[in-house]
């Protein structure tokens, strides 16, 4: 094998879809390798879908080896993001050594360990989960389904905040429509972004060390944009404690909603999508079964860590006049009803505000209800998708 040297943005090998005449055996160094995705028509798509990173953490990794062995077209165009070195070796050098008997034999007891332990192994990190094409129409009828259950939970969660109890399914003429516009911003602006961070990556427009601040893009920009939009959504349930204008309201507790709607954007679409990638094969190997497992397992995740900006924002909403030290002391409050009284003064109060942030009041709710949108939204939505019905 011959010893070479690569630097940040070198390619290693062949461009995809190239043949395959040299393997690498990379020693020192980091590469990422990364594919553009084809339709079924076999052109190619404008986005990139990432494989994997190899090297540094491991003390050997290849790339080329399977498809070297007949020359067949690069399955990725790889690129170095650090500094490093390989070795390679000729495709025709390769086939001369598994020519003789006892490394061909080898090689097979090698490969076979390996395809067990590749199966077992999760292919996308969270940030690097790939985008599924929106299907408005399939997504449009999961919101408006969604939007029931949506308003049903909020009126038990603002009574359980308040103590005063709303209807249960107030200006569904406005919630519906909201809802489903709501929904499919999430999506598209997430498949969106997407394809420009990897059109921009892929043109060598950025360094590869800013990926991964790149990659928090379609994370996090969906749910900034559509927090005043969910501020209507929760604004129709708030007329029977906030009697302010429809269009006012909307903006109260603007602040700790967006933080909770950045949290429910990454749980509905990169994180349902991680949990359900983990699924194991032997629970399910239907997709739509599997789905809902992903969907249950993020919604508790989202619903968990958005719950205090989500008790918030709501209190504000429901309590304008009030400010947001007032509020927190308000759930501290509700907390400490439920620390043993025997102990100091001081260290109830302090016992408390640990509670009321670590499990505030109306945590089962609040989760049941982010639970309950994402496996509707997920499910309906996958369930109508055309796409699916040929698989």
């Amino acid at each position: 094998m011959q010893k070479t040297t690569f630097e940040p943005g070198d390619r290693i090998g062949p461009l995809q879809g190239e043949p395959t005449s040299v393997i690498f055996v990379i020693t020192q160094g980091k590469v990422t390798r990364r594919r553009r995705t084809r339709r079924a028509d076999g052109t190619a798509e404008s986005n990139c879908e990432f494989v994997e990173n190899v090297g540094d953490d491991e003390n050997l990794c290849s790339i080329g080896v399977l498809h070297a062995m007949g020359q067949e077209p690069s399955h990725a165009t790889s690129i170095a993001t650090t500094h490093g070195t390989a070795w390679s070796m000729p495709s025709e050098a390769l086939a001369e050594f598994l020519a003789r008997p006892t490394v061909a034999q080898e090689a097979m007891s090698g490969l076979s360990t390996e395809i067990v332990r590749m199966s077992e192994l999760y292919r996308h990190p969270l940030l690097e989960q790939p985008p599924q094409v929106v299907n408005v129409a399939a997504v449009s009828v999961a919101a408006a389904f969604e939007a029931y259950y949506r308003a049903f939970m909020n009126s038990l969660m603002n009574a359980s905040l308040t103590g005063e109890r709303s209807a249960f399914f107030p200006n569904m003429h406005v919630q519906i429509p909201t809802r489903v516009a709501y929904i499919n911003g999430f999506k598209a602006t997430r498949q969106w972004l997407a394809n420009v961070v990897d059109a921009a990556m892929e043109s060598r427009q950025f360094d590869e060390a800013h990926r991964d601040v790149l990659l928090l893009l379609p994370a996090v920009v969906p749910g900034l944009l559509m927090a005043p939009v969910s501020g209507l959504l929760e604004a129709c349930n708030a007329g029977h404690s906030n009697p302010e204008p429809l269009w006012r309201r909307a903006w109260r507790g603007f602040l700790p909603r967006t933080v909770r709607e950045v949290i429910f954007g990454v749980g509905l679409n990169q994180l349902s999508d991680f949990c359900e990638e983990r699924v194991p094969e032997s629970l399910s190997e239907r997709k739509v079964i599997r789905n809902g497992i992903g969907s249950v397992a993020a919604g508790i995740v989202a619903g968990y860590f958005s719950h205090v900006p989500h008790n918030l924002s709501t209190m504000k909403l429901l309590q304008p006049g009030v400010s947001y030290s007032t509020h927190f002391s308000r759930l501290v409050d509700q907390a400490e009803a439920k620390v043993p009284k025997h102990l100091p003064s001081g260290a109830r109060r302090t016992l408390s505000s640990v509670r009321a942030l670590l499990w505030p009041t109306g945590v089962m709710i609040r989760s049941t209800q982010i639970i309950g949108s994402f496996v509707i939204l997920n499910g309906v939505s996958h369930l109508l998708d055309v796409r699916q019905h040929s698989t």
